[in-house]
């Protein structure tokens, strides 16, 4: 990853997401970023949480794609299974099929 890129990252993460995530006590770490694909790791308490992926959908993909173009993608790890996922899709907006 270039050095720019990397710090513009950075820079977006440290206002727009990481303020966010330290409420639920977490935090987020930049894993790559290869062909227009962000890899990112969520950490503290939202590292393993069943909101992950909504925290990906809802907030960190929207912050870095509105403001960094180049992001066609962002990818978050989390250890979450996909049927806690979905519980917690249905549970929170009503969007997942119910378990």
């Amino acid at each position: 990853m270039q050095r720019d890129t990397y710090r513009e990252l950075q820079s977006v993460l440290d206002r727009e997401v990481r303020p966010r995530l330290a409420g639920h006590g977490g935090d987020v770490e930049i894993e790559a970023f290869q062909g227009g694909v962000l890899y990112l790791r969520l950490l503290g308490r939202c590292g393993g949480c069943p909101c992950a992926q909504l925290t990906e959908e809802q907030l960190i993909r929207e912050e870095l794609s509105r403001r960094m173009p180049e992001i066609r993608k962002v990818r978050v790890e989390t250890p979450v299974s996909g049927e806690l996922l979905d519980t917690a899709r249905f549970l929170l907006r009503g969007t997942a099929r119910k378990p």
